[in-house]
């Protein structure tokens, strides 16, 4: 392929914008819905913070409606599954979650 199919191809591909790369940015939308494991350790840790940015994150989940913190580890990845909600957690629990996903799809290929 020659330099000017491939910057046109380049140009032509539509990016993908992440509109959120941090907390503050979730923080500061009201699209997508946000929440943690009720009673876990994500949980405390927002709700016992005194960093302005998850003060303001644990008010928003701990008043949102419906409920943004969940009962299971399951019913968050429902919740973000369904779409516009993100569920925070540990990411030694997340890394795990991603890596029994990942061992499971492989079976099938």
């Amino acid at each position: 392929m020659s330099y000017t199919a491939n910057l046109a191809a380049f140009l032509t591909v539509e990016r993908t914008v992440l509109p959120i790369q941090s907390a503050a940015d979730l923080a500061a939308q009201h699209h997508i819905h946000y929440g943690t494991l009720n009673g876990g350790s994500t949980m405390s840790f927002f709700r016992d913070s005194n960093i302005d940015i998850y003060q303001k994150m644990w008010e928003h989940m701990s008043s949102a409606s419906p409920p943004a913190l969940v009962s299971s580890y399951e019913e968050g990845v429902r919740r973000v599954l369904a779409g516009n909600y993100a569920f925070l957690m540990e990411s030694t629990m997340l890394d795990h979650r991603v890596l029994a996903c990942h061992t499971r799809a492989s079976r099938y290929f």
